[in-house]
């Protein structure tokens, strides 16, 4: 009986990485029109305990005036100001802004008081931020 074909060396500079399984079989397509992609994706997220309702969010200590008061800080500023505005806030980087924006996404859905709070309060926010 033959041996076993040994497997190819590892690329240049990824000796000692962990090699992860795909979310599906046939990764490397494209999914079917109407799939779920964050359903594929939730596994290696590191924050998945909070995207699939295992645990409470990163961000469920937000109030919508915060939310309201950084959009509205955020809206008219000049790019080189917004990593600045984002920190104040106590947003690290871009990945984070889009989770934060992703969730709000969510609660305005489920909740219209919040979405209509969230309305109610940026143009009061943006009109102070405007008057510098």
């Amino acid at each position: 009986m033959p041996a076993p074909p040994v497997p190819p060396p590892p690329p240049p500079g990824t000796e000692g990485t962990l090699k992860l399984p795909a979310a599906h079989e046939g990764m490397g397509g494209t999914l079917p029109l109407g799939s779920d992609l964050s359903a594929h994706m939730r596994p290696a997220l590191p924050f998945a305990e909070a995207t699939t309702g295992g645990g409470a969010s990163p961000f469920s200590h937000w109030t919508v005036s915060a939310y309201a008061s950084l959009c509205a800080e955020l809206r008219d500023a000049p790019a080189h100001r917004t990593d600045a505005i984002l920190a104040k806030f106590g947003v690290p980087d871009g990945l984070v802004r889009t989770a934060l924006q992703n969730y709000w996404q969510h609660v305005f859905a489920a909740d219209p008081a919040k979405r209509d709070e969230f309305k109610r309060l940026l143009p009061v926010y943006l009109e102070y931020v405007r008057k510098g």
